[in-house]
């Protein structure tokens, strides 16, 4: 049996997320928080960001409708909004697809 004591968990994670963040590795939880901030209940309510890739910003949306509104009337704007003091990760165009979601239950 070891005679090290064991480290506490809280302590490990909180070393491991440290980690991820010098490589650049959390930030895209940083943008799901930032496009809920810029799309506001009502869109937010319609839409889920689901990843980043190659500077995109992928959101699914519950409908077409949703879908043509968000294309035609909100992009710029929530573009504008997620670019506002974020530089990493590189946001450089959003891209809304019909998809699901609510959480996995």
């Amino acid at each position: 049996m070891s005679k090290h004591k064991p480290e506490p968990i809280k302590d490990t994670v909180q070393d491991i997320i440290k980690q991820l963040k010098k490589k650049g590795l959390v930030e895209e939880d940083d943008i799901i928080k930032r496009w809920k901030k810029a799309a506001g209940k009502k869109i937010n309510a319609h839409t889920k960001p689901v990843m980043i890739k190659d500077s995109v910003l992928i959101v699914n949306v519950e409908s077409s409708s949703w879908l043509f509104e968000l294309q035609a009337k909100y992009k710029n704007k929530l573009l504008k909004k997620i670019k506002k003091n974020t530089e990493r990760p590189k946001i450089e165009n959003i891209r809304f697809r019909l998809g699901e979601i609510k959480d996995g239950a």
